[in-house]
């Protein structure tokens, strides 16, 4: 990831290869998240933003992801 964007590192953002599910209940092919989070599990619930065709940031505060019910 240094080799890829040293500012990710900088700024303690983490890359993330996810399948992306909406809250209609349709999916998207997989994709690269950007996200602050430590560790994300399945089931996590994020609030992102499309920054590229295939590539979302997480907008969810640092280590307070919403738990799937």
């Amino acid at each position: 990831m240094i080799y890829l964007n040293p500012l990710l590192v900088l700024f303690r953002y983490r890359v993330f290869l996810v399948k992306v599910r909406t809250q209609g209940g349709g999916s998207l092919p997989r994709a690269f998240l950007l996200s602050q989070q430590t560790d994300l599990n399945t089931g996590d619930r994020v609030k992102i933003d499309r920054l590229a065709n295939g590539v979302f940031i997480d907008l969810t505060p640092r280590d307070a992801s919403i738990r799937a019910q």
